[in-house]
């Protein structure tokens, strides 16, 4: 079964969605068709605003891209691309699948943190952070996770929580520590 949007697309949209092809088994002019339809689809969402505010702060906004003095879009910008060339690059379709589906991890570690971090009252504490990095830990080595690939997916899920990014960086960081 397909991955289904965490929102409402609309009957173009999910029409459009099936055709891209977000692993690109395809190269050069043969993922052409995946990729526009891959621009077409991520312009229409940004129009209608359908994206959650924190998925597309992680794009565009310099302060969800730890370390950097720019966001990802301009990351893009710098390396030659503009407008349109942007969301018909084959990079970008990663971030199409996070605006599109949330945080690449199993839906009981998503769950299971989620909840950890709404019994906080939103605002982690100190004491809040072992139960939370027992997740991260747990979640990795239960589901055989790649602790750098899942370390990015915890951020983004702290930020999806309603944690700034300094806070979604201490479990980043957990992540990352772990050793398979």
């Amino acid at each position: 079964m397909a991955q289904e949007p965490t929102f409402k697309l609309t009957v173009t949209e999910k029409k459009i969605l099936a055709q891209v092809d977000f692993d690109l088994t395809q190269t050069g002019s043969e993922a052409l068709p995946s990729l526009t339809a891959a621009c077409q689809l991520t312009k229409s969402l940004l129009d209608r605003k359908a994206i959650p505010e924190p998925r597309i702060r992680y794009f565009f906004d310099p302060e969800f891209n730890l370390g950097k003095n720019y966001s990802r879009k301009d990351q893009f910008e710098r390396r030659g691309n503009q407008g349109d060339a942007i969301y018909t690059h084959p990079h970008f379709l990663k971030y199409l699948r996070y605006f599109l589906f949330g945080p690449d991890l199993p839906p009981t570690a998503i769950g299971a943190f989620a909840q950890r971090v709404t019994e906080s009252g939103g605002f982690v504490s100190d004491s809040d952070y072992p139960d939370l990095n027992q997740i991260v830990r747990q979640a990795i080595k239960t589901y055989g996770l790649d602790p750098a690939a899942a370390a990015e997916e915890f951020f983004k899920l702290a930020l999806e929580c309603g944690l700034d990014p300094s806070t979604a960086r201490r479990f980043r960081d957990t992540a990352k520590k772990i050793h398979k």
